[in-house]
């Protein structure tokens, strides 16, 4: 069913100088915002199509963002639970034909009619087995802890992770075998995934990313890498009916977005996590239409109204995607709602230590997340929607 597009509300008085990325001006298709302004300051023309939206919706307040948007797509309001996992199959996925050194059964922390599968191989690699998550490490990812480069204290990737693990060939791996390495066990496991990302973790990046004057709790340094560590984090996007599940979420709890990554060395899989992954109960119709990207970007534009932007914000993405919302913990069940999931960057200068009173600039990445029927923001950190 073909979802109509509508607009609420009266447009700003303050106008929003849209640039679209549309062929015809410039190489990269951008269009200036001096040729796009228009003689009466109320209208605002976007193209929901565009891929690419750029302009200024405020003081101190930018939008220059790749867009997901497909708004006309059959989206509904599903209720999911946590997907749960046929063990033997999924021990026999990772295991391939290793002995098994300990199989443990233990209930699960947030619902006691659950039970979570542990699972040793003899050469140090282990699986952890819950209802919507699996987490799949060999010895040397318990080591070398390339997710948590990858990931940082974040549960979700951003731009920075771009800036940080460009996709470059890496030498002596395969990156197309290393995506379908890891693109066949999630179609063993039974879970839906759109194209991949690629992150090189080059021994060059991985060390840049190192701090080796720093120790964990027991005291022990960083791993110090070689040239033969180097890896690729192949990262999929979940979906359900070929539309996208969020990777943000509005919490780092139990209503998180999806993580699905594989990491791919020169010795094979490193390491596998599908992290709450969902599996759909019933389909519902909307209740109301999709908003149009124009309410987005005013609703935007009035979050940030009564706020002094002593540092620049810019919108850096704007994506419609499915974010869980939690119904009962208990009994794992959640709905997947249609929310646009924007991303912004905030780049903030302070002064320094030293005498010429220097600036240095620090760089915070934050969602901010809109109820697709609604317009609603969803509060970051809040157990439910408000």
């Amino acid at each position: 069913m073909k979802k109509k597009i509508r607009k609420i509300g009266m447009l700003s008085s303050i106008a929003l100088m849209i640039c679209l990325g549309v062929t015809g001006c410039y190489p990269d298709g951008k269009v200036s915002l001096e040729e796009k302004k228009e003689t009466d300051s109320n209208q605002i023309n976007i193209d929901e199509n565009a891929s690419h939206i750029e302009g200024k919706l405020d003081e101190g307040l930018f939008v220059n963002a790749q867009t997901d948007i497909k708004s006309d797509a059959d989206w509904h309001d599903n209720n999911v639970i946590l997907k749960s996992w046929d063990v033997d199959k999924v021990s026999n996925v990772f295991g391939n034909g290793r002995n098994i050194s300990e199989n443990k059964t233990m209930p699960n922390m947030h619902n006691d009619n659950l039970n979570d599968n542990y699972i040793y191989w003899d050469d140090g690699s282990s699986i952890v087995i819950q209802n919507g998550n699996l987490q799949y490490n060999t010895k040397t990812e318990l080591e070398y802890s390339y997710l948590g480069y990858l990931y940082g204290t974040r549960p979700y990737l951003t731009d920075e992770t771009t800036e940080k693990f460009p996709e470059t060939e890496i030498s002596g791996i395969d990156k197309e075998a290393a995506i379908e390495q890891v693109k066949s066990i999630l179609d063993e496991i039974g879970v839906e995934v759109s194209k991949p990302r690629v992150y090189s973790l080059t021994y060059e990046k991985l060390e840049e990313n190192t701090d080796y004057s720093q120790t964990d709790p027991n005291g022990n340094a960083p791993h110090q890498w070689t040239k033969e560590d180097a890896a690729y984090a192949i990262v999929f996007k979940g979906t359900i009916d070929t539309l996208p599940i969020t990777e943000v979420g509005y919490r780092s709890g139990p209503a998180a977005g999806e993580r699905i990554v594989g990491i791919v060395g020169k010795q094979g899989l490193i390491a596998f996590h599908a992290l709450n992954i969902y599996e759909l109960e019933t389909e519902n119709e909307l209740s109301d239409e999709i908003l149009t990207t124009q309410t987005v970007l005013e609703n935007i534009q009035q979050k940030f109204r009564n706020i002094m932007i002593t540092d620049k914000v810019e919108i850096e993405k704007i994506n419609l995607e499915y974010v869980p919302v939690l119904k009962n913990v208990e009994k794992g069940e959640y709905e997947l709602k249609p929310m646009f999931v924007c991303m912004a960057r905030q780049n903030i200068e302070h002064s320094t230590d030293k005498e010429d009173n220097g600036l240095i600039g620090d760089s915070s990445i934050f969602p901010i997340i809109f109820d697709a029927q609604t317009g609603m923001e969803i509060q970051i950190g809040a157990s439910c929607i408000l």
